[in-house]
């Protein structure tokens, strides 16, 4: 990972897709920092009444009414628990979509490279996130790594995954693949 490329399946993060026209007003009362804008990524702590973290959220909003959170494997029903809860009064549909999507964690100084040959990626800068197709399938992407060096996170329907995985494998031979995790 920290002189070329490698790949993990990171699928047990929790993920919950958050829609509906008061989806930005929504995330903007979840936690103490700013959302994001489309196309872009960030963190927000939801709070509790007394002011300290109930949970972590990763944002990822594709659009004014669509955004993607994730949070850790661990607290999965206690973060469904408290979207529902903090949903109440905003017209947004909270849908868990954890069993349903499986995260390929693609890292590494050369991960560009690989995931260059499988999708266009100019558009792909530190923190972004766009949903396109990658070696033929639906994928939300996502610029973020926290391994320390360049990486992205494949979002993808886990009956696609495994084919995504090896399409990943097969580009990043030539630059020296390898796996982590």
């Amino acid at each position: 990972v920290s002189n070329r490329v490698a790949l993990a399946d990171l699928s047990v993060f929790s993920k919950f897709d958050v829609t509906g026209p008061d989806t930005r007003r929504f995330l903007d009362a979840l936690g103490a920092n700013t959302p994001p804008k489309p196309g872009r990524i960030g963190l927000t702590h939801a709070l509790t009444p007394a002011g300290g973290v109930a949970s972590e959220f990763t944002i990822s909003v594709f659009a004014p009414d669509r955004a993607y959170l994730n949070s850790a494997a661990a607290a999965e029903e206690m973060d469904l628990d408290l979207l529902m809860d903090r949903a109440t009064g905003f017209d947004v549909t909270i849908a868990n979509r954890t069993d349903d999507l499986a995260v390929i964690g693609l890292m590494g100084p050369r991960s560009a490279e690989v995931l260059g040959s499988l999708a266009d990626i100019a558009q792909l800068s530190w923190l972004s996130a766009r949903k396109m197709d990658v070696a033929g399938v639906p994928a939300r992407v996502l610029r973020v790594s926290y391994v320390g060096e360049k990486g992205y996170e494949l979002h993808v329907d886990r009956g696609h995954a495994a084919r995504l995985f090896h399409a990943l494998e097969e580009a990043g031979r030539p630059f020296g693949i390898g796996h982590y995790g």
